[in-house]
């Protein structure tokens, strides 16, 4: 309540008197989340970005109103393929870029836990959760499965370049491969000739070839061999090849 008193030029004095009213009042607030995070605001729970009026009781008649501008940050999408690797090999486990942290568990046999591209000798099947935080901290998540192959020896694995089914020798009168061990290998092959004709298809832990087609003799000619070799049910290597009958 105020008031006020005027005098005149005649020194003639009159008094008034005024009463204010203090009302409610208005504001902005800015806020950003992470996707799944949520902000309370009066008891209301907002999650999705927008624009939002927030009203406060002041008083009998009174409101204040706050404008909530809300923006959520979607998750980082983080994608990680499977690793396959041979026992006792070393492989790199491969995180996207560009996020501010990083965190691998478990930690066992990792040259290091909050870097994106981690080195790891496995002894077994494993998994690897990799956590990375935005500039933001919104996280994402995504797993890493470490495949233990077995070591079948491949290097040493390689096809009959040349054979010969008329040889007067027993050495290499069918086409075949090399050094192949007894036990968890595959070999697949599909040879053509020069017309691109398949004259030979076969899956087996021994694959052969005696020289014949559509069961008689193919001729003396250079063929196209693409072979595919797996190693405990994993493709391990795949190649083309040239090989030579002669007769």
């Amino acid at each position: 309540l105020y008031k006020v008193t005027i005098t005149d030029a005649n020194f003639c004095k009159g008094t008034d008197s005024i009463l204010v009213k203090v009302g409610g009042g208005s504001g902005t607030k800015k806020d950003t989340i992470c996707q799944g995070k949520k902000i309370v605001l009066n008891n209301v729970t907002y999650s999705k970005s927008g624009t939002y009026d927030v009203k406060y009781k002041i008083g009998a008649n009174c409101d204040s109103i706050l404008t909530l501008l809300l923006t959520v940050l979607d998750t980082p999408q983080i994608k990680i393929n499977l690793v396959k690797v041979v026992l006792g090999e070393e492989v790199t486990l491969q995180a996207p870029t560009g996020f501010s942290s990083y965190l691998w568990i478990p930690s066992t046999g990792l040259s290091c836990t909050d870097c994106p591209n981690p080195k790891v000798t496995p002894t077994k099947d494993t998994t690897y959760t990799v956590f990375a935080k935005t500039s933001n901290q919104c996280q994402g998540a995504a797993a890493a499965n470490i495949q233990i192959v077995p070591n079948c020896g491949i290097d040493n694995i390689r096809p009959v370049l040349v054979f010969t089914p008329d040889g007067d020798v027993e050495i290499n009168k069918v086409f075949s491969f090399v050094n192949v061990p007894k036990f968890g290998i595959t070999i697949s092959i599909v040879i053509f000739n020069r017309w691109g004709e398949i004259v030979k298809e076969e899956t087996s832990e021994d694959p052969t070839w005696d020289g014949e087609w559509n069961k008689k003799p193919a001729s003396t000619d250079v063929y196209i061999l693409k072979y595919e070799i797996k190693c405990g049910g994993t493709s391990v290597k795949n190649d083309t090849s040239e090989i030579t009958l002669l007769r």
